[in-house]
């Protein structure tokens, strides 16, 4: 009731409000034309005269807008304003409905809101990679597997043939998601990560901040033993230390 009180006192301020804002708008566009018609060789008083003439009744005008203001106004406090002191009063009445329906609202905001976040991140925002939209995925198509869904991650051996043999793509490379072990014995951290093979980071067209990223040859046995650190796990774990680059694990 409170809030209606208030939205009722604000009308009036407003519709004054308008009126001044109406009033100024009309005296800065008649100077404006009173001094194109200056600037075009007309005198002062017969720019002033025929700027005004053209313009017509700049009064009539004004208390015209007011009164439809003024009719807007009116209905709003009598019909707008009375529906939702109605809704008010019954909801004040049923505290359980009201309760379940404000969760109910909250919940449904609250779940738009995400979905709206997670469209726009994923599907309307473009990927932080050098030209994404020249990016592909590719999947593998293995019907005798029967795995209920058609797309499914590509063997070791058919990416190989793959990456040897098609010509139409720059540069080709395969990852999969993996977990590892960070620090000793005193201080371990599971990771969350990905395996990848050499040409992964060129094919997203992003650059180290310091160091290397690791190469085809890299994926030979015995040269493999090479990570790269995100930049959250290099802050939090050594301090942002730049000489951790080429450094074994402890």
């Amino acid at each position: 009731m409170i809030i209606l009180e208030r939205v009722c006192k604000w009308l009036p301020w407003r519709r004054a409000q308008r009126t001044d804002e109406l009033s100024n708008e009309l005296r800065t566009h008649l100077d404006m034309a009173i001094a194109d018609r200056v600037a075009r060789g007309e005198s002062p008083e017969s720019a002033s005269a025929n700027a005004r003439r053209g313009f017509g009744n700049v009064g009539l005008a004004t208390e015209l807008a007011r009164d439809q203001w003024g009719s807007v106004d009116a209905w709003i406090e009598t019909h707008v304003a009375r529906n939702l002191l109605h809704a008010a009063r019954r909801l004040r009445r049923a505290p359980v409905f009201t309760i379940t329906s404000v969760l109910t609202l909250t919940i449904g905001i609250g779940a738009c809101a995400l979905m709206m976040s997670v469209v726009s991140t994923i599907l309307l925002k473009r990927l932080p990679y050098g030209q994404p939209d020249r990016l592909e995925m590719i999947w593998g198509y293995y019907p005798d597997a029967n795995l209920g869904f058609r797309e499914q991650p590509t063997h070791g051996i058919v990416f190989s043939i793959i990456r040897d043999n098609i010509q139409a793509f720059q540069t080709i490379a395969a990852f999969r998601g993996a977990s590892y072990n960070l620090g000793d014995a005193t201080n371990p951290e599971r990771l969350d990560g990905v395996q990848a093979t050499g040409e992964f980071f060129q094919t997203l067209g992003v650059a180290p901040e310091i160091g290397r990223f690791f190469e085809r040859a890299n994926e030979t046995p015995g040269s493999d033993h090479v990570a790269i650190l995100s930049d959250a796990a290099w802050r939090r774990r050594f301090g942002a230390d730049p000489h951790i680059i080429g450094r074994g694990s402890p």
